[in-house]
């Protein structure tokens, strides 16, 4: 009887721990062969997404916003791209797709040369051959042929539509020849005047105003696009603003839309495509993977919901998202999941300020109080060694401290040396050693350069002792200048590029909390900075802020050419110019045992295009980058906080061909992603895990 008991008491107790068992959150699913039910019928694959506002305007010329690219994506074609050839070596290849070649034709084209008025330096990087992909379609089976191309292009530069995407062939590295002049209306008539046109239908001609690598060329080629020319004449402003006024030429099509959701699905026209005898359409690629051609574009649905962030949350939760973005307050709880993945970015966030003092004693009228103080370069530098900047990034979503302009996605060689890394090299790193002034010659105080910036590197900038002997030093100096009466309350405005929430305020209290440490005991009053959001970043220089916060960033396979970014207003919004104009102000820089002396804005234009140094060995254009890198931040005109991450969880549906994030080709890229569940088998494990799934 006792024994009879006991077993009923023991079954008992399994009961309750299973049911306990089952009530937890789900953790990672075993994907083990056998482990998931079989598949009855076609096998579906869908990827669920979520923007948080609504895509507006997805016109491949025309599209501003992130929201518009998030469905723009998947309804173009690039000419090339750059794709994963080898996981383990982190190594790339070029895929066409659109385009079947892309040759330097330089030599040959001498007409080319003399018609668009391009003076070359060389017999190569001006004039490019493209073939076209003659299997290319739009969704409704019409061909794309090289008119199309053309068309598309003219439609983009066309002077009075003012398209956003029209810059990126104005000016830059690739910018075509005469397209500025044909778009700020200078000169009239396309085909006379743009370096862009047909040979035949399978063959265009690119002509680019300045000098560029083949390599570059290709890369910049994966931002051409189309418009279908008969949908867009019926109405330019409304093209790509709804399905009916959609038309896509690439892997998918929009099938539905409206303010809620936007549902994409496979395109049947799409050159990469052929149809099963089930009716299920099927590609695989035509280059290898790891040794292999794989199955390409296996989703074969695309739901993009619009939500808020919280909604996204507790949708991905329940496994009704592939992904979801956690935000600053969330982010911690998920730092050790199998599931993160951090795609780092070119852009750096830092704070950026108007030094003039005359300018800024008016700022007290506005609101400010004592805001000449920033005028000081000991204050400012005060305030850069104070950032803890790796406490800081833990008030961001998964941003990494930076202390530099250029964060460590930038490479200056990248298609020749994939370790060519910008940081990393002698002169990048000799930059950070000198503007902190660590010396490693004779041992005095590390070993190896390498050693000197790695401690940087560990304190992420953060030097707290030498931020309250600035702070001292600033204040004494302030005083005497009469910018400053000691004991005195500061508070400063710092207009934000973008929206100042609850995140950014958090951030804000961080930096005021380690400014007023570092002025404790300095004669400085109270600091206090206050965000104002969604400020254009000019009015820093134009004197109605003292300070601004932002990010810059660029192309991580041109290094060179992100200096225009700090030094050229002409081409670019300069942050800094209520500091100083770089078109005036000289640097000198030692090149082959030779002392060269230019303007700021000349020795940017010196590394790119037909730059003076644009074809020097790469020593030489590292050692002129290093040197307009350090003279930047010696001033402290723009202080870096951090790199920015799109850091977010995946869903254990989905899976990247590669784990380790590459600048090259990021993890893979939808075109490679793949299923480890199909719809039917996804949804029995999120019902048996009683739609509480566990990411942490």
């Amino acid at each position: 009887m006792k024994i009879t008991k006991l077993l009923a008491l023991l079954l008992a107790l399994v009961m309750v721990l299973s049911c306990l068992a089952g009530c937890k959150p789900a953790k990672e699913p075993d994907n083990t062969e056998g482990s998931k039910p079989a598949e009855e019928g076609v096998a579906t694959y869908t990827y669920r997404d979520y923007i948080t506002q609504p895509a507006t305007v997805w016109n491949p010329l025309n599209y501003k916003t992130a929201q518009d690219s998030a469905i723009l994506q998947y309804l173009v074609t690039p000419l090339v791209t750059k794709s994963v050839k080898d996981t383990e070596k982190g190594e790339f290849q070029w895929v066409y797709k659109g385009a079947t070649a892309i040759t330097d034709v330089t030599k040959s084209s001498k007409t080319d040369l003399a018609k668009y008025s391009v003076t070359a330096q060389a017999d190569e990087g001006h004039v490019f051959e493209i073939k076209l992909n003659a299997d290319m379609k739009w969704q409704d089976g019409t061909a794309i042929t090289a008119d199309t191309y053309v068309e598309s292009m003219k439609a983009l530069l066309d002077p009075a539509a003012k398209n956003s995407q029209a810059s990126l062939y104005c000016t830059g590295a690739a910018a075509i020849a005469g397209a500025n002049s044909y778009y700020t209306g200078s000169k009239e008539g396309y085909d006379q005047t743009v370096g862009f046109y047909k040979v035949d239908d399978t063959t265009i001609h690119y002509v680019c105003q300045s000098q560029i690598d083949l390599n570059d060329f290709m890369s910049f080629c994966s931002n051409i696009r189309l418009v279908n020319k008969d949908l867009y004449e019926k109405g330019k402003d409304t093209y790509g603003t709804s399905v009916d006024t959609t038309m896509s030429y690439g892997p998918y099509k929009l099938s539905s839309q409206d303010d809620k959701q936007f549902v994409l699905e496979q395109n049947e026209n799409y050159f990469e495509y052929e149809k099963k005898e089930d009716g299920t359409l099927y590609a695989e690629t035509d280059y290898t993977v790891d040794g292999e051609n794989v199955q390409a574009y296996q989703t074969t649905k695309i739901i993009i919901d619009v939500m808020t962030d919280a909604a996204a949350e507790e949708a991905f939760l329940k496994g009704e998202l592939s992904r979801w973005t956690p935000g600053a307050d969330k982010i911690g709880d998920y730092l050790e999941s199998s599931q993160l993945r951090k795609e780092a970015k070119a852009e750096t966030y830092a704070f950026f300020f108007n030094t003039n003092a005359t300018t800024l004693k008016k700022l007290d009228s506005k609101g400010d109080k004592n805001a000449a103080v920033v005028s000081n370069i000991n204050f400012r530098q005060a305030f850069s060694r104070a950032m803890d900047r790796k406490d800081f990034v833990t008030a961001t979503a998964g941003l990494e401290p930076a202390w530099y302009l250029l964060n460590e996605q930038f490479y200056y060689d990248a298609y020749k040396d994939a370790a060519s890394v910008y940081r990393d090299s002698n002169q990048a790193m000799q930059a950070i050693v000198d503007l902190y002034g660590l010396y490693y010659i004779d041992g005095a105080e590390f070993e190896t350069l390498e050693a000197a910036y790695g401690s940087i590197g560990a304190k992420a900038g953060f030097y707290p002792e030498d931020a309250k002997e600035l702070m001292l030093k600033a204040c004494t100096e302030l005083v005497s200048a009469n910018l400053y009466q000691k004991g005195n309350p500061i508070e400063i405005r710092v207009a934000y590029a973008g929206e100042f929430g609850d995140a950014e305020k958090a951030q804000l209290d961080k930096v005021n909390a380690y400014l007023n440490t570092a002025a404790a005991g300095s004669g400085f009053g109270q600091i206090t900075l206050v965000g104002e959001g969604n400020v254009d970043s000019s009015k820093v220089a134009d004197g109605e802020y003292a300070i601004g916060y932002g990010a810059k960033g660029g192309d991580v396979f041109a290094a060179f050419t992100n200096m225009q970014l700090y030094y050229d207003a002409d081409l670019n919004a300069v942050d800094e110019l209520g500091c100083w104009n770089p078109a005036k102000e000289e640097m000198t820089v030692e090149i082959t045992g030779k002392k060269v002396t230019k303007t700021l804005k000349e020795w940017s234009h010196c590394l790119v295009g037909e730059g003076e140094y644009a074809s020097a060995p790469i020593g030489i254009k590292l050692d002129i980058a290093a040197a307009m890198e350090l003279a930047l931040l010696s001033k402290y005109y723009r202080i870096p906080m951090a790199a920015d991450c799109n850091t977010y969880l995946q869903s254990y549906q989905v899976r990247d061909v590669a784990e380790e994030y590459n600048a090259m080709y990021g993890f893979g890229g939808f075109e490679l992603m793949s299923y480890d569940y199909t719809d039917a088998q996804w949804a029995e494990y999120v019902s048996k895990s009683n739609g509480e799934l566990s990411y942490e």
